[in-house]
């Protein structure tokens, strides 16, 4: 086919179609104004949902009117509808966090033309339209928002394909603050968070993003045209209310509303299978990778705990702080950057009508929910995946969070029978097998056990030198452990050793680290007969506790040990 425009009148033909596609581009950048870029992110997004009338029949189901007779939503009509996807009990606390996220995204990309406005009005009084109502609800609930920044032919305004979602997630990120943050006027955050010119350059570059979606496709793709959509985003910004502000402020997120979000994320469960196929262009090009519709679990003792840590991971990343400026959220993000794709799947649990799930119905004897979730976002492994990184949307991880929650019980310290100290070390040195054990203690010399006295530690064992391939997956990925333990509570301690070896010695088992023998000194001895367990951090005192419970859990794959040759 590419033969044919060699020719003469390929060639004119091919320069024809050129000019005609920049025409109908650059006469796009002169029209575009603030209320048709609106309407179209709108009808552009409307492509992420089968039928585009239901959302708006949603919408006028709980819309009031004001007192032109025009329809809106405020924080009782997103109250009324969410609580009928979801129990009211689960959901209720978070209700203000929650509306003031869908606010932001129902005014994007012209919320932070308007943000001191909305900062003046209480929660309760802001306001969305049927076209933000549903703008929201493609951006985040739908996947929408991995869209911003590609034209609709896949590439970004710099002519690159970001095929992984590694390469959304900055963007992303940026977003998930941006809903999050409120005004902080302290003085110790003024000079530290988003000021003025931070929130202009932010403004513009938002623009930019849904400018370079809605455009007219252009006829030649992976061109450059950054330069082109900055002219256009500043226009837009002169045209329109730019921010005010006569204090110096700034913004950040409240260290209350991060760890509710957080809590959220460990109360969320995924299906085995994607809810949504990710919208693929070509081939070659995939522009969002598949949505995930998770199911809440609404246990209370899941409950409980996940609100325990969800503390847990916050102090062990940030301290005693009472608000998050940008650069601390960012290192929260680096360091756990599951944590902005668990944002987004939240957001299609919450709006997606489905069942709750409830640990008495479909968790069975697996590993607590809130403690799968809060090991995907530590990342307890490293993976070795013949592919390139950027070949795919979190396939590895997706198949890694499947395996936790699908782990099999097969030892438990509570059982009738008493449990066997090397019966259970002869399982865990099994070569085809990697375990992840559960231990729940508490002070040895306690008075009376308390939140306080307990301890939740996680230990990862695997045969040396074998790599766990995940069941079923054409990828042959494998992956080794990362840590050899992980204490979850009262406070988040990690030992990156790779995966434990187990042995039993003087009627006791002892975990310690098979990879690198200088690490000899980070080891954990159980004492089943007696309860007691000794956990030996590196560099730190010996910890003398009671065991509470023990639970053993085997993963599903095979263990295979993998011979890998050096180029020479």
């Amino acid at each position: 086919m590419w033969q044919n425009f060699l020719t003469p009148v390929g060639i004119w033909l091919h320069q024809q179609f050129t000019k005609s596609s920049e025409k109908a581009i650059k006469q796009y950048y002169e029209d575009v104004n603030r209320s048709t870029l609106s309407k179209d992110l709108v009808d552009v997004l409307g492509k992420l949902a089968d039928n585009h009338e239901h959302l708006r029949d949603i919408f006028k189901q709980d819309a009031v009117a004001d007192e032109d007779g025009v329809l809106h939503w405020e924080e009782n009509s997103f109250k009324k509808w969410i609580t009928t996807n979801q129990p009211l009990s689960l959901i209720s606390p978070f209700i203000s966090t929650l509306w003031r996220v869908f606010v932001y995204f129902a005014g994007f990309p012209f919320t932070e033309l308007i943000l001191n406005d909305f900062e003046r009005q209480a929660p309760q009084h802001k306001r969305i339209d049927e076209d933000g109502f549903v703008r929201a609800y493609h951006l985040l609930a739908l996947g929408g928002v991995e869209l911003l920044g590609n034209a609709r032919d896949g590439f970004t305004p710099r002519g690159s394909v970001e095929k992984s979602w590694s390469q959304k997630s900055p963007r992303l990120a940026s977003l998930m603050f941006s809903g999050l943050k409120i005004s902080s006027t302290e003085v110790n955050e003024r000079f530290q968070g988003l000021i003025n010119a931070n929130l202009t350059d932010r403004a513009e570059e938002q623009l930019m993003n849904v400018i370079a979606l809605t455009q007219p496709v252009p006829y030649m793709t992976g061109l450059s045209f950054v330069q082109e959509l900055k002219e256009v985003a500043r226009r837009l910004l002169t045209d329109n209310v730019a921010p005010n502000y006569d204090k110096t402020s700034s913004f950040a997120v409240p260290k209350h509303d991060l760890q509710t979000f957080i809590q959220l994320f460990l109360l969320l469960r995924i299906g085995n299978a994607p809810w949504a196929r990710g919208l693929i262009l070509y081939q070659t090009v995939q522009m969002c990778g598949d949505i995930e519709k998770p199911a809440f679990v609404s246990d209370q003792e899941e409950i409980l705990l996940s609100a325990r840590l969800s503390n847990a991971l916050i102090q062990h990343t940030l301290g005693n702080v009472d608000s998050i400026i940008w650069q601390s959220f960012e290192a929260v993000y680096m360091a756990y950057p599951n944590i902005v794709l668990r944002f987004y799947q939240l957001w299609t649990a919450i709006c997606v009508v489905h069942t709750t799930t409830s640990s008495s119905q479909n968790l069975g004897s697996g590993i607590l929910n809130c403690v799968v979730q809060l090991l995907s976002l530590i990342g307890p492994v490293e993976f070795d995946n013949p592919l390139p990184a950027s070949s795919g949307f979190n396939e590895d991880e997706r198949q890694l969070q499947l395996d936790l929650q699908n782990a099999t019980l097969v030892a438990d310290s509570m059982s009738t029978t008493a449990l066997d100290g090397s019966r259970l070390v002869e399982r865990l040195t099994n070569d085809d097998w990697f375990h992840i054990l559960i231990l729940s203690t508490e002070e040895a010399h306690g008075t009376a056990s308390t939140e306080s006295s307990e301890q939740l530690f996680t230990l990862f064992t695997s045969p040396p030198d074998n790599e766990m391939f995940f069941e079923n997956c054409p990828r042959y990925t494998s992956y080794v452990w990362r840590y050899g333990l992980i204490q979850l509570l009262p406070h988040i301690l990690t030992s990156q050793t790779g995966g434990l070896s187990a042995s039993f010695q003087h009627d006791a088992i002892k975990f310690s680290p098979h990879n690198d023998p200088s690490y000899e000194s980070s080891s954990v001895i159980v004492d089943l007969s007696n309860g007691i367990v000794i956990v030996e951090w590196k560099g730190s005192p010996l910890l003398h506790l009671k065991l509470k419970c023990l639970k053993c859990y085997q993963l599903p794959g095979t263990a295979l040990k993998v011979h890998k040759y050096s180029k020479g």
